[in-house]
């Protein structure tokens, strides 16, 4: 009886520590064709961009996005939007 109460407590103990999970974000500020963007995307699999065209949001997404690594996410979500004159910080 005292070994299943102790394999229970452990087993709660390690189940509550691996369902912790660490979000990443990022918001950048990007502009194109005097247009202001600001895109927040988290590692959670959230995005945002309220004032993108539904054509630049399913662009980004299909294309741009890694939920899994936000720093490359940052990178290419840059990198497109100063391959078509534009800027992002």
């Amino acid at each position: 009886m005292i070994i299943v109460v102790i394999a229970f407590i452990t087993f709660a103990a390690f189940r509550k520590e691996s369902t912790i999970t660490h979000t990443e974000s990022i918001e950048l500020s990007c502009s194109l064709n005097n247009n202001e963007y600001i895109i927040e995307v988290g590692s959670d699999g959230y995005f945002n961009c309220s004032n993108c065209s539904k054509e630049l949001q399913k662009e980004l997404k299909d294309n741009y996005i890694d939920y899994g690594d936000i720093s490359e996410t940052a990178k290419s979500i840059s990198s497109y939007f100063e391959s078509n004159n534009g800027t992002c910080e």
